[in-house]
């Protein structure tokens, strides 16, 4: 596993930053890639305090084609892990153009210099919401998108597209997409997790600011609302399966990344409060228009094909996030 050199994009992010670890204590050889405009070091010195070690961290704006190449001439890449995006739906409606030049443009950077230096390894972070709102449940990953109600989730599919246009064109490239479904939870060590700063976040990292806060009153937009959340560790494990079925695989593979369980808002507060000893005040609402009422994965083919299945509980989730919500509360 040391000859294999793997690059991670948006390396600093909620799952890019699991991955770095997951993949690093498994033996690989990890370059944390990141945009040098919008993160700091404090992510890379979390990663590093967890290891005991430094993983290769560097700088790069991926919308600038040069500064891309510049990372493939002075590394030896094998295999890409491509997770930098513009992530936030709500951000993504309000500033569209912005949301694909970033997702899109630096996708095709990214290709292009993979193209020129032989290296056709790709595992694509995509994600649920290319689904949009289906009728059967567990959605499986031949299900056709239906009403993508936001740009984020359009981004992704048509970066689905372009990839499955490539490995048409060119049966070297060995390509698998990951459509995560709702991922949460943080590093059992509390050392890292989702950024609560950030605009738009979990509705795990939700629970734990209005935990943290007796003031604070949750909106709880449809109670009933079901989703499939999984842990990010298990997540990030995923990618550790991608990666040694990746040469085996077929040219182009898709699989779902989720518990394959549906629980609903409403019962994930329940559980939050009763694991870690707190109280959350919220308000039911309706829900918004346009919300998908219902998600789970059909996670079958990653089960039989990836040999990969969640393993940490509900329960796990809520615990982890809360240690590490707690992490930042007295830290930062």
């Amino acid at each position: 596993m040391a000859d294999d050199c793997i690059l991670i994009t948006g390396a600093a992010g909620f799952i890019a930053s699991h991955c770095v670890v997951a993949l690093a204590e498994a033996g690989y050889n990890v370059i944390a890639m990141e945009n040098s405009k919008s993160t700091k070091n404090f992510a890379f010195q979390q990663i590093n305090k967890i290891l005991g070690w430094e993983v290769k961290p560097c700088r790069c704006d991926m919308l600038n084609y040069d500064e891309i190449v510049q990372i493939f001439e002075r590394y030896k890449i094998t295999t890409v892990i491509h997770l930098a995006a513009m992530k936030g739906v709500s951000e993504s409606m309000n500033y569209p153009i912005e949301c694909y030049r970033n997702n899109l443009v630096s996708t095709l950077n990214l290709l292009e210099v993979m193209r020129l230096y032989g290296v056709k390894n790709l595992i694509f972070s995509s994600s649920c919401a290319i689904y949009g709102n289906q009728v059967e449940m567990p959605v499986h990953e031949t299900a056709l998108p239906r009403s993508i109600s936001n740009v984020y989730g359009k981004s992704k599919l048509f970066i689905e597209e372009i990839l499955s246009d490539l490995s048409r064109s060119d049966k070297e490239f060995k390509i698998t997409i990951l459509r995560y479904f709702n991922p949460v939870g943080a590093h059992s060590s509390g050392l890292i997790g989702e950024d609560p700063k950030r605009k738009q976040i979990s509705f795990l990292t939700l629970l734990g600011q209005a935990a943290l806060d007796e003031k604070k009153n949750l909106s709880l937009f449809g109670s009933s609302n079901i989703r499939d959340f999984v842990h990010v560790m298990d997540v990030a494990e995923a990618h550790i399966a991608a990666v040694k079925s990746l040469k085996s695989n077929e040219s182009f593979k898709v699989f779902n990344i989720g518990s394959g369980i549906g629980i609903s808002l409403l019962e994930l507060i329940k559980v939050f409060e009763h694991i870690n000893h707190v109280k959350i005040s919220y308000t039911l609402k309706e829900r918004r228009v346009g919300e998908i009422e219902a998600i789970i994965a059909d996670t079958t083919l990653a089960e039989t094909e990836l040999g990969w299945k969640s393993n940490r509980s509900v329960e796990e989730m809520c615990a982890d996030s809360w240690k590490w919500m707690k992490y930042c509360s007295n830290n930062f």
